[in-house]
């Protein structure tokens, strides 16, 4: 089968799924019967904790000694992507670890006895997949802050998320080669996508762990940080998206995911008809209307312009 076809059926089914979440995601915060019934309880997880405030998800790994993708972790980021979904206060989720050396390690090898009797080809995506597609879709934006190391399904899952920052301590590799298997939830899809070809199978073949900055350079994440600054930036980072209208960052992701799936002119056309689409919405009319009504531009409120936005009711 063409790699090229499945890439773009990959993008095109989670560009369409993506659509279909951000317009829940934007019909529910916009639905003035929305009640406090409808907040989800976080305490239902068992290997995974979630703290929430200011629009911001907090969710740490913890599934001691090494925060292995097992059956519990499977459990509950498939439960966590559900309550998620209905946390209408939420537009970031930041993940990150409660252990010290394990961000998110490999797959749990007794998970693959479950394959062995599998025959012929698969008529649908596998439940790994899936899961990691349905945070890649999700109408909120996604980022690691990654310390430790992370490995296999942990590094495969991170890269459906919308962004990944590194202390540089950390460490990532797919080590599936060791095993004589090779990525098979989704890295050799997001991998080549990210990096390149040649290094993509440079990280496959070799199966060896590459310093947070080995990674940053090779594009496997988006850069990595003093193990000390980390905190601060994708806090900072998370509070800033946040500030943002719920509706405006599920829409622009959305359309991020449609373009991307889409080619030569009807990449074009649709870049167009969703930035209209954006223009012609509520948010988006108050904003401009506001900032017009400051009167003309100045040196100052331009180089001031996200600020200044920020008080535009």
């Amino acid at each position: 089968m063409n790699i090229r076809w499945i890439k773009t059926f990959a993008r095109a089914a989670a560009a369409a799924i993506l659509t279909a979440f951000a317009s829940l995601s934007i019909a529910f915060a916009q639905d003035p019967d929305r009640s406090e019934q409808s907040i989800p309880d976080y305490s239902v997880l068992k290997v995974i904790d979630v703290t929430t405030a200011n629009g911001v998800a907090t969710v740490r790994f913890n599934n001691p000694p090494i925060n292995l993708v097992d059956g519990p972790m499977l459990q509950d980021l498939g439960v966590l992507a559900s309550l998620l979904a209905r946390d209408d206060a939420v537009k970031v989720v930041v993940f990150e670890s409660a252990l010290t050396a394990f961000f998110l390690a490999r797959a749990d090898v007794a998970l693959l006895e479950r394959l062995r009797g599998l025959e012929g080809e698969s008529a649908e995506v596998s439940p790994f997949h899936g899961l990691v597609e349905a945070y890649a879709a999700m109408p909120k934006v996604t980022i690691a802050k990654i310390t430790g190391h992370v490995r296999g399904a942990g590094s495969e899952f991170v890269l459906g998320l919308d962004m990944r920052f590194a202390a540089e301590s950390a460490r990532f590799g797919q080590p599936e080669i060791a095993f004589a298997l090779h990525p098979g939830g989704g890295g050799m899809i997001r991998l080549p996508e990210l990096m390149g070809r040649g290094r993509a199978l440079e990280v496959i073949l070799s199966g060896r762990d590459f310093k947070a900055q080995e990674a940053a350079e090779y594009g496997w994440i988006n850069r990595s940080l003093p193990d000390a600054a980390l905190d601060r930036f994708v806090d900072g980072l998370a509070l800033q998206i946040a500030s943002y209208d719920a509706g405006a960052l599920a829409r622009a992701k959305a359309a991020f995911h449609q373009v991307a799936a889409a080619e030569g002119k009807d990449a074009l056309l649709t870049d167009f008809d969703r930035f209209v689409e954006a223009v012609q919405s509520g948010p988006a009319t108050d904003k401009v209307r506001g900032f017009q009504r400051l009167g003309p531009e100045t040196v100052e409120s331009e180089k001031n312009l996200i600020e200044l936005l920020g008080a535009v009711d």
